[in-house]
């Protein structure tokens, strides 16, 4: 693990609260090997393949003293 760390601390103060928040941690990781996997394509697909929906939205600008000044009159 790598961290970056920028402001007003020193590396005393630093270390004290790394090993505070990550020092429940081990030191190794024992990770399980995945085995390689080479995925099942399908028959039919692309064959039912439908366009996808894009959705736009548009909001009109408006001037807020104008705005403010409608109201109030």
């Amino acid at each position: 693990m790598h961290v970056a760390v920028v402001g007003d601390i020193d590396a005393k103060a630093l270390r004290a609260r790394l090993d505070q928040l990550f020092g429940d941690l081990p030191q190794k990781q024992a990770l399980a090997p995945v085995p390689d996997v080479t995925p099942k394509r399908r028959a039919d697909a692309g064959r039912n393949a439908l366009p996808q929906t894009s959705l736009q939205r548009l909001f009109p600008p408006w001037d807020a003293t104008t705005r403010n000044s409608t109201r109030d009159s």
